[in-house]
């Protein structure tokens, strides 16, 4: 799913979308550096990434804090 700049313009970002198999990709706008605690509320793991660059996995049922440099997307905390 690739996030709406609105929808990528709040500190707080859950992703539950209901019943996943595989890893899925949230693609985030990465122009501009940007902060977000990501809630990964599936039961499987969600990559973060840009459009372009290089991006990170939060495992099943966890939480971090991550953040986009203006390429990529970079992890502040490690899953908690």
């Amino acid at each position: 799913y690739t996030l709406t700049a609105e929808e990528a313009d709040v500190d707080v970002i859950k992703v539950s979308t209901g019943t996943i198999t595989t890893t899925r990709d949230l693609i985030v706008p990465v122009a501009f550096p940007k902060e977000w605690k990501i809630i990964n509320a599936n039961a499987q793991s969600v990559r973060i990434i840009g459009a372009t660059g290089t991006g990170i996995t939060i495992a099943t049922g966890k939480t971090a804090i991550v953040m986009a440099d203006g390429t990529n997307i970079v992890r502040v905390t490690a899953d908690v």
